[in-house]
């Protein structure tokens, strides 16, 4: 994802700063499991894997 980041910015486009690590929001400390609860979760059981998803804020340069 940095790597994306950076590239998107060599390429001119606008791009919000990517942050990575443990927030403070009560859903950073929740890990939905099978079955899954449908409710809104940051974080999943997957296989034995905890795993996440990201977000990324890119203006396109005119």
């Amino acid at each position: 994802m940095e790597d994306l980041v950076r590239r998107l910015r060599e390429r001119g486009h606008e791009v919000e700063e990517f942050r990575l690590g443990p927030a403070a929001h009560t859903l950073d400390f929740h890990v939905d499991t099978p079955p899954y609860t449908g409710n809104a979760h940051l974080k999943l059981l997957l296989a034995n894997y905890v795993t996440t998803s990201v977000g990324i804020v890119v203006r396109r340069r005119h």
